[in-house]
């Protein structure tokens, strides 16, 4: 709290608030890298299985025509 009391005394108001403001920004903007980086990892998830399920579905579409089961 002494350290936020001596930025004002030194520095003024707006500058106090501009380093908040700047502070706010920086970890807003890393807790939004990490939620990126989860909603890209859950993309790439779904699309894993996006692929099996196509695959498994051919496989069935192969065995309705008389071929092998693969």
């Amino acid at each position: 709290m002494q350290d936020i009391i001596t930025v004002v005394q030194n520095l003024g108001i707006p500058m106090a608030c501009l380093i908040a403001t700047f502070w706010l920004w920086n970890k807003e903007r890393d807790e939004h890298k990490q939620a990126e980086d989860k909603m890209a990892e859950a993309i790439h998830n779904n699309t894993l299985v996006m692929q099996k399920l196509i695959d498994k579905l051919g496989s069935l579409e192969t065995n309705d025509n008389g071929g092998k089961i693969s």
